[in-house]
């Protein structure tokens, strides 16, 4: 017998109480949420890795350890710019806010927070990235690799992760009409 918070009593040799089936079913989606949102935001990192490699390319510089440090600095702005999307998504979602709808809201209220944030990752590393005095030769390859990564992967944040959620959530069911509503033949 479940309780009202979704907790079922149980008798026996240690009477106590146990999650209802329901509240398992619930940390199961959940589980499979976090998954879900976990590759989708990892899927960014690839995205920024083709700006970086762009922009290396644009500047004729070549794939260094400096570069590669650029990467990995790159990987945590994009992941972190696609957590802000996923997380005010997840927030609306639980409100009740249908699928659509949730996505369409997500994505106009996150666009100043994710611009801003990749105009300040990109903004700071202009001055390296245009370094001609001592160690620009280190400094140029690691900012050039976030300018352009931080812009591929905007792009990612702000357009093709909110179709990726649009198809991993799924269609909702159609609403029902109540019973009272329904056609009498």
């Amino acid at each position: 017998e479940l309780d009202g918070v979704g907790w079922a009593a149980v008798d026996g040799p240690t009477p106590g109480r146990i999650p209802g089936k329901h509240l398992l079913g619930r940390e199961r989606r959940e589980k499979r949420d976090g998954v879900a949102d976990t590759a989708l935001l990892f899927i960014s990192v690839p995205f920024a890795c083709v700006g970086g490699i762009w922009a290396l390319a644009m500047r004729e510089m070549p794939l260094s350890i400096s570069a590669a440090v650029g990467f990995i600095t790159l990987s945590g702005v994009s992941v972190l710019n696609g957590m802000v999307l996923a997380s005010a998504l997840r927030d609306r979602l639980a409100r009740g806010t249908s699928r659509d709808v949730a996505i369409e809201e997500t994505a106009s209220a996150s666009l100043r927070t994710i611009v801003m944030t990749a105009l300040v990752a990109s903004l700071g590393f202009i001055p390296m990235a245009v370094s001609e005095g001592t160690g620009a030769e280190v400094q140029r390859p690691l900012a050039t690799v976030v300018i352009g990564g931080v812009i591929t992967s905007t792009l990612y944040t702000l357009f093709v992760l909110p179709a990726l959620y649009r198809l991993v959530l799924g269609v909702p069911p159609a609403p029902q009409l109540p019973k009272e509503w329904a056609a009498k033949d």
